[in-house]
């Protein structure tokens, strides 16, 4: 493990303390999702993580990164899912790097980025729509300044204490091609995210 961040974006609870529950609003998460052969490398992380440490409660769900979240009514739904289509348009297909292990301290176990720029990038085309769900009343886009892919989380701190030690010493690296990023939507804060739908990139990356 070769760096602590202390504030990056974190798809545990802790992460959105500030979207309160709200009766008209739904929960959006526009993700990268990985690709086959990277996500059984990180089951396998996980399995890991679970026989070493006897907690396997704390997983994010299927492994994805978060590009940006945001509140909306369903009503804007068609509209969002319009806007966002185009954008993606406008972007080609890139690699990302998973390269080792990091935490957000006590409770997050994540892998790094190499070049998080092209996720960062699309974050920032989605400042508009920021716009148009505030004029219907809702809160602002938050956006992921560090995106990361999230091994575990909602740790313990006893448990995260004992998992840093190890993941100090652990390596990993994958590499996969984003040609396409996936809107998930959840009404509930305890509700399991589903896929509202998916974004083709303009092109393919190609492999180095």
């Amino acid at each position: 493990m070769h760096s602590t961040e202390r504030n990056p974006h974190m798809r545990n609870a802790k992460e959105f303390a500030g979207f309160a529950a709200h009766a008209e609003w739904v929960d959006y998460e526009l993700v990268v999702i990985p690709d086959e052969a990277t996500n059984e490398s990180l089951r396998s992380e996980q399995q890991f993580f679970q026989e070493s440490f006897m907690s396997g409660n704390n997983f994010t769900g299927h492994p994805h990164i978060s590009i940006a979240r945001f509140q909306a009514k369903e009503i804007l739904e068609e509209t969002l899912v319009r806007w966002i289509k185009n954008i993606c348009l406008l972007h080609s297909g890139f690699e990302i790097r998973l390269n080792n292990f990091s935490s957000v301290p006590p409770h997050t176990i994540y892998l790094r980025i190499l070049d998080p720029m092209p996720i960062i990038h699309i974050g920032n085309q989605l400042k508009m729509i920021s716009s148009f769900i505030e004029s219907n009343n809702c809160p602002p886009l938050t956006i992921s300044s560090k995106p990361h892919l999230a091994i575990v989380s909602g740790l313990s701190e006893g448990i995260y204490e004992k998992a840093v030690k190890e993941y100090a010493q652990r390596s990993f690296s994958q590499c996969f091609t984003v040609e396409k990023l996936v809107l998930l939507k959840r009404e509930g804060l305890y509700d399991t995210s589903r896929v509202v739908s998916s974004f083709r990139l303009a092109t393919t990356a190609t492999n180095q």
